[in-house]
């Protein structure tokens, strides 16, 4: 993020003690471009980073400490260390910076181990902090509201939590006004339009995050110092930013209105914004030669747009105006997540179709119409169900109400039939995995091995319900930085993971639908239908990977139905197997009343599930992909993308909150008829849906060519990437995809 460290100074800023938003000189246009000018610096920095680099000034610190972090107290550990990290840092400032923050990288040294953590001082990222209650009463405020609680509720518990949120609150405020006494430092020295947004971020950092945002510039500013502080210093990933066009509307319309901002410098200051989110990871993924930071690959998150509980469209002018600067600042992140329902206004509908040529692997669309529903069936109050956003990739949340601590759990269907197929032995292990399963030969029908399939999945939800919860319950004197924006928190005094949140959840996601489903045809269409085969000779031939059964293989690739082409028979047997799964989910035992949230969705799970998995009755062979997420397996979907978004449609999306489908289209398309495609999608009730407007062709020169397409960017599943910082297999996975 930086090499260079800017000296500090140590006397308070006179400019920020005057307090209030430092207006722009000269016409508000004039600073608007001279703002966009710097994107193309910043941008290139990005991409010339060293993706080997590590955050060496945190390293130094945290190897300092760790000889005798054992030796502080368990309830005093994680403020002692963040307050460390905090004052010892360096306060790096780039000529071209907008908005302040950034970490000092280097090489960390040839054999040197970094540490991503020290014990008692971690976080568990994928959280949506509660930024407007950031804005509205600022750090010490919240503090003081954690002092309050100790001394009403009187326990030890509440005064750890205090006390903790009130150094760890401290050392942030600390950091950001050490911030603004580099940059007034570094503003002395410079004239023009440098000195004065120097000065301009001086003033933000005073008043945000330490108080209540004053205007729209320090509301950025104080976000992002927050989110650096959790990404990089404290070290995790993915800290979404929730409905941000809804909390900063009252800002942008009182700059409006009072002259320090104009529709193009707000613009101009979003796109800064963004583009600080790729700053924190460089161009590297996380599964392929990730960077070595603790917040590797973070993938960050927006969401705009969306219906109230009442019904009425909150999309407004920031909501476009996100859009906009996303086409400005030209980099695969955030992920920005378009909730569209029946009402939403001509103003976003037209922005999202502006925007899809530029970065339509940046966009995905929500159906609020199923969302919201599916999560009120779930118990979740219309109230809070409107507000949902999304914290990873399509994993639905309500902001500053929801944790997560490693209660993800991925489920692959076709392992799961494949169990039931094989009298409840793991065909990756040779061990029993569940009990009472009938065998192959007791298998007589098509509903005897739904049957089968349905025991099979209950053990294995039963299992992993109570296997997350035991796993979510934390030690009351560890503390976590994000605890001070989750809405119960603090009035409770206990951090989120030992009962400061009134409700927790769990995310269980279901994948490898079309290669199950699939596989129930194939299996139907051969043996229950035509009997051509008995079970257990059947599926010895798939056991043997269809050695010496070639062309009963490519019989199954082509003639028994597949799910994608419209063919109800196979697009039932689909629904029934998430249904069945949906229905364990919900009969699970729950110890400690967890919201069970299920989606169909297997992230990039599907490829290694394939790599460890046998051949499947559907003509997959031994080591190759599952289907991926809601769509079909790669290839089978022949008869167009409608006839794909009506099979997709026919899943019970009405019980899942979130889910995936990606679509890859080989041109770039009139983005309004992509822009209907989607609406209709979500009248047939489809959840979820992102694009990537690229060619197979294209992505074989990249790999040919790499100099020439250094900045393509896909969608891999819910984020996008730069294709050429993908793995191998995943490369390969998304030329594989279907073409449209």
């Amino acid at each position: 993020m930086s090499s260079a460290t800017t000296a500090l100074g140590s006397e308070p800023p006179t400019s920020a003690r005057a307090g209030g938003p430092v207006p722009p000189a000269g016409s508000a246009a004039a600073t608007a471009a001279s703002v966009l000018e710097l994107l193309d610096p910043l941008r290139a920095r990005i991409h010339a980073g060293d993706n080997t680099h590590g955050f060496t000034e945190r390293q130094r610190l945290l190897a300092d400490l760790a000889p005798g972090i054992e030796k502080i107290p368990l309830e005093e550990r994680y403020a002692t260390v963040l307050a460390t990290l905090l004052s010892g840092v360096s306060t790096p400032i780039e000529a071209d910076d907008v908005i302040l923050g950034r970490v000092v990288e280097g090489p960390l040294g040839s054999g040197s181990e970094w540490h991503p953590n020290l014990p008692g001082f971690s976080s568990y990222g994928h959280i949506t902090p509660d930024y407007p209650t950031l804005l509205e009463k600022g750090l010490r405020r919240i503090a003081q509201e954690a002092r309050e609680t100790a001394e009403r509720v009187g326990d030890q518990e509440a005064r750890w939590f205090a006390d903790s949120t009130s150094c760890c609150c401290e050392a942030v405020v600390s950091y950001a006004e050490r911030y603004a006494q580099a940059a007034l430092r570094v503003a002395r020295s410079s004239g023009g339009p440098g000195r004065e947004r120097l000065e301009r971020a001086a003033v933000a950092l005073q008043a945000a995050p330490a108080g209540p945002a004053p205007d729209f510039f320090s509301a950025l500013q104080g976000i992002w110092v927050f989110h650096l502080v959790l990404s990089c210093y404290v070290g995790a990933r993915d800290f979404a930013f929730g409905r941000i066009d809804q909390y900063l509307l009252p800002l942008y319309q009182r700059g409006l209105a009072d002259g320090t901002l104009s529709r193009d410098l707000a613009r101009a200051y979003l796109a800064h914004f963004l583009i600080k989110t790729k700053e924190i990871t460089g161009t590297a993924t996380d599964n392929h030669r990730p960077k070595p930071v603790p917040s590797f690959a973070s993938n960050q998150y927006l969401v705009i747009g969306g219906r109230a509980a009442d019904g009425h469209d909150e999309s407004n002018a920031l909501s476009s105006l996100f859009l906009e600067a996303a086409c400005l600042a030209k980099v695969p992140q955030p992920g920005i997540n378009v909730r569209l329902h029946r009402g939403t206004g001509r103003e976003l509908k037209a922005a999202a179709a502006g925007a899809l040529p530029t970065c339509q692997h940046q966009i995905q669309f929500w159906n609020d119409e199923r969302t919201i529903p599916a999560l009120q069936s779930l118990g979740v109050p219309c109230a809070d169900a409107s507000g949902y956003d999304l914290t990873a990739c399509n994993r639905v949340s309500l902001p500053g109400a929801l944790d997560w601590r490693s209660c993800d759990a991925f489920h692959n269907l076709a392992h799961w039939l494949l169990l039931a197929l094989g009298a409840g032995q793991d065909p990756l292990t040779g061990q029993c995995a569940v009990e009472a399963i009938p065998g192959p030969a007791e298998l007589l029908s098509l509903e005897d091995v739904l049957g089968a399939y349905a025991k099979v999945v209950r053990q294995v939800l039963a299992r992993s319900v109570v296997e997350r919860s035991a796993w979510m319950q934390g030690d009351p004197r560890e503390f976590q930085l994000e605890s001070v924006l989750l809405q119960d928190c603090v009035a409770r005094g206990r951090g989120y993971a030992s009962g400061g949140l009134s409700r927790r959840a769990q995310f269980h996601f279901f994948g490898g639908v079309a290669t199950a489903a699939n596989s129930l045809a194939a299996i139907h269409h051969l043996v229950f239908k035509q009997r051509r085969f008995e079970l257990p000779r059947f599926l010895r031939i798939v056991a043997d990977n269809f050695a010496g059964h070639e062309d009963l293989r490519q019989e199954i690739l082509h003639r028994v139905p597949k799910f994608g082409n419209d063919e109800e028979d196979v697009d039932r047997l689909a629904r029934r197997l998430c249904t069945i799964a949906l229905d364990a989910l919900a009969a699970a035992p729950n110890p400690h009343g967890h919201l069970l949230l299920p989606s169909i969705y297997s992230l990039y799970c599907h490829i290694a599930w394939g790599q460890a998995l046998p051949a499947t009755p559907d003509g997959r062979r031994r080591g190759e992909p599952v289907s991926e997420n809601q769509s079909p397996t790669y290839g089978t979907d022949t008869a167009g993308i409608t006839a794909l978004l009506h099979s997709v449609a026919r899943l019970p999306l009405e019980r899942t909150p979130a889910g995936g489908l990606n679509v890859k289209l080989a041109s770039a398309p009139d983005p309004q008829a992509v822009l209907q495609l989607t609406e209709s999608f979500f009248e047939l009730g489809g959840v979820h849906v992102g694009y990537t407007f690229v060619s197979a062709k294209d992505l074989l020169a990249a790999q040919l060519h790499p100099a020439e397409y250094r900045t393509l960017c896909v969608r891999v599943t819910g984020f996008s990437e730069y294709f050429l910082a993908l793995a191998p297999e995943h490369q390969a996975a998304i030329i594989a995809r279907t073409e449209y």
